[in-house]
């Protein structure tokens, strides 16, 4: 059974990095605490054979060595400079602290990565938590015949609430609020506007603040997607933004 200790270790090694930031990458998965398949610290990265975890695009992952490689991958994209820099030098503090400033979704603050960190570092049950992978395969069994119809089946259990991961953040409605210090901020904006400058090249300054020229450049996007003008990132222009 692979566990979050293994995935951090693995993932060190595959970054080339040093083993002392494993509890950083064991603390994020913690506080990710998703199930989606060999995917513990919830990246969208599409890959070769992967699926859809949930509506926010976390992906189900065919195996623990796909689900590494495209960890790395999301990390080596050029949004996480500062998580990188930390694994490199085996800083565990710098690396939680990293992440809730860059646009992955785990963490809205520094305090909050630190107390999942001490957590960490406290309890060995966070490690030794066991990764989820795919589902196994049906088995097929003989039935003896029948001479009376079996009861019906039980009507099916409604579907668990949607595990957000990596990105649930981003279900967060974001739209001008005010202006200077009132204005809406966040890895959420932050992670709108890299999506605007790549697809619809915004010209965006990746501030994550949610300043006019933003709700302008996401206007022209609704305007382009048949959406309602409106400068908002809702429920409807989430989907259009994440999606492939």
């Amino acid at each position: 059974m692979t566990t979050r200790d293994d995935v951090a270790v693995a993932l060190v090694a595959e970054l080339a990095g040093n083993a002392g930031v494993r509890d950083g990458i064991v603390a994020q998965a913690s506080t990710e605490n998703t199930t989606a398949a060999w995917n513990p610290l919830a990246t969208t990265m599409p890959w070769a054979g992967a699926t859809k975890f949930n509506n926010a695009g976390v992906r189900n992952y065919l195996s623990e060595a796909d689900g590494i490689a495209a960890t790395a991958a999301t990390l080596r994209n050029g949004l996480y400079p500062g998580a990188l820099a930390a694994i490199a030098a085996g800083d565990a503090e710098a690396y939680v602290k990293a992440i809730a400033g860059e646009p992955w979704g785990t963490w809205h603050d520094e305090a909050t990565a630190l107390a999942m960190l001490e957590a960490v570092r406290n309890s060995p049950a966070y490690g030794a938590t066991v990764v989820a992978g795919p589902a196994p395969a049906p088995t097929t069994t003989t039935e003896p015949p029948q001479t009376i119809p079996p009861p019906p089946p039980p009507p099916p259990a409604p579907p668990p609430a949607p595990d957000q991961g990596g990105l649930g953040f981003m279900l967060r409605t974001l739209e001008v609020v005010g202006n200077g210090p009132a204005w809406l901020s966040g890895g959420d904006v932050k992670t709108v506007q890299v999506i605007l400058n790549a697809k619809a090249s915004a010209g965006l300054a990746v501030d994550g603040v949610y300043g006019n020229m933003t709700a302008g450049a996401v206007r022209n996007w609704q305007a382009r997607h048949g959406l309602t003008v409106d400068g908002i990132v809702g429920p409807q222009t989430w989907p259009t933004l994440i999606e492939d």
